[in-house]
C-alpha cells in the first residue's frame, strides 16, 4: 500500500518545523506525500523552483508501481 496514517503527518511537520533539516531521507516513500508535504511546508517560502531549493530531500521505493509524477517533483532523488 502506497499511503500511511494521516494521523501522523501533524506530528511529522512540527518535527520539520523544529528541527529544520537540511536533508531527509524518506524509506519507503510510497505515494510520495511526506516529501511533497516536507517540501512544501520547509522549503518552498525559500525557493519554489528545483533551482533554488536549500533542502535536499531524497527517498527510496522498492515497488515500481508506487511511482508517479509528485516523486520528481518533490524529491533530489528517488532510490
Amino acid at each position: 500500500m502506497p499511503t500511511s496514517w494521516f494521523q501522523v503527518i501533524p506530528a511529522m511537520l512540527s518535527r520539520g518545523l523544529v528541527n529544520r533539516p537540511r536533508s531527509v531521507l524518506d524509506i519507503g516513500a510510497g505515494f510520495g506525500k511526506y516529501g511533497a508535504l516536507l517540501r512544501e511546508t520547509l522549503n518552498i517560502a525559500t525557493g519554489y523552483h528545483k533551482d533554488q531549493r536549500k533542502m535536499r530531500i531524497e527517498g527510496a521505493e522498492a515497488f515500481p508501481d508506487y511511482l508517479n509524477p509528485i516523486h520528481s517533483y518533490a524529491y533530489n532523488h528517488l532510490y
